[in-house]
């Protein structure tokens, strides 16, 4: 996509934040404290927010809720072995309704075109190296509903590749060849 915007001569910002989680709250926090006004803007946030996690990572989309004032409830998810051996309780934050709507109410206040990328949808009959929990797989139909349900209240535009044959090698990561999958879906949308 940056290659593409290159060869445009189209002026763009990366954002990507490797060491924390970025989730709705974080994407809040960047557009409304940031001097600079977008266009458009495209982003794969929703993903991280509902998938299973350990408590300790909870904690930071806990705190981001917080400050974003998002509101949510802890909803327990599964015992799961960890690599280690050990078993931990996983969990997720679920975003109530109301916050729902203030989300988008707020995203609207931005005044850019935003599209929102969803996540491919992954058969739990899928193995992989890093084995992923029983509700991982359902847990990224209800990031794509959320990310649907934003969208539609924000006015933004879906980029639905749920369905696509897009593949992972860990559940999360794309391939170099999907990624350029998901590229030829993304480009259709920008009407660019």
């Amino acid at each position: 996509l940056m290659k593409y915007f290159d060869e445009l001569n189209l002026s763009y910002l990366v954002i990507s934040r490797p060491l924390n989680l970025t989730i709705t709250a974080t994407l809040l926090s960047f557009l409304e404290n940031s001097i600079f006004k977008f266009e458009r803007i495209i982003t794969n946030v929703g993903f991280v927010d509902t998938t299973p996690k350990k408590k300790d990572t909870l904690n930071d989309i806990r705190c981001q809720f917080n400050d974003s004032n998002i509101g949510y409830k802890y909803q327990v998810l599964e015992n799961f072995k960890l690599s280690n051996g050990l078993v931990e309780e996983l969990g997720t934050l679920c975003i109530d309704d109301y916050s729902i709507n203030n989300i988008a109410a707020r995203l609207k206040k931005i005044n850019s075109t935003i599209y929102f990328i969803n996540t491919p949808e992954i058969s739990k009959n899928n193995t992989f190296k890093r084995q992923r929990p029983k509700s991982f797989f359902e847990q990224i139909n209800k990031s794509n509903h959320l990310i649907k349900k934003i969208s539609n209240k924000c006015n933004g535009k879906l980029i639905n590749i749920s369905s696509t044959r897009i593949k992972t090698f860990d559940g999360v990561h794309f391939t170099d060849l999907d990624h350029k999958i998901c590229f030829r879906e993304i480009i259709p949308f920008l009407s660019i």
